[in-house]
């Protein structure tokens, strides 16, 4: 699995995310190409671990520190349990977790989070969303396909209030992601 990972991360649709997001507060955060290079690079030199199970089949969860029994800096990737290219699409949602957490960003959950489901999102315009996505996977997918076409997504309000009605991210949804590099 871990190869699978780092090989969908160096993949031509991996390698076509790019956008700039701006959070509600006015900052902007970038997501390029490189930023899934280096998480494929920290994959492979062991400092970012890729473990099959511990997640729910069609999912797929980073955790950046310990957390009862996952390990910090990990992976974790359910059973596919849908299309080859939405299962792939997690890859580069989580890796977006990973991304901020080696550069040590601080950074609201709820942005952290959209721009996650928005590079799922371009990942699955370049590589054809066969398959039925979720409301959030929707939502990021939709955001994508108005970056094609303006500077900044109008669907983005609409992902933001999604993720924060969505009982899955209650807990932490209004708090702060702390990458600790």
């Amino acid at each position: 699995m871990k190869q699978t990972v780092i090989d969908v991360l160096r993949n031509y649709h991996t390698q076509s995310v790019r956008f700039i997001y701006t959070s509600l507060t006015g900052i902007t955060f970038r997501i390029h190409p490189n930023d899934f290079i280096t998480v494929a690079l920290n994959i492979e030199q062991g400092n970012i671990d890729v473990q099959q199970g511990g997640v729910r089949a069609g999912r797929a969860r980073y955790f950046l520190r310990d957390e009862g029994d996952k390990k910090a800096n990990t992976l974790y990737i359910g059973q596919k349990n849908s299309s080859q290219n939405i299962f792939e699409s997690l890859f580069v949602h989580e890796s977006v977790h990973a991304i901020y957490d080696l550069k040590g960003i601080i950074m609201p959950w709820l942005d952290n989070e959209a721009i996650a489901y928005i590079a799922q999102g371009f990942y699955l315009l370049s590589s054809g969303a066969f398959g039925k996505l979720d409301e959030l996977a929707y939502k990021g997918l939709e955001a994508a396909s108005q970056y094609q076409t303006a500077e900044e997504s109008t669907c983005v309000n609409a992902l933001r209030q999604a993720l924060l009605k969505d009982p899955l991210y209650k807990d932490y949804i209004n708090g702060n992601f702390e990458g600790d590099g």
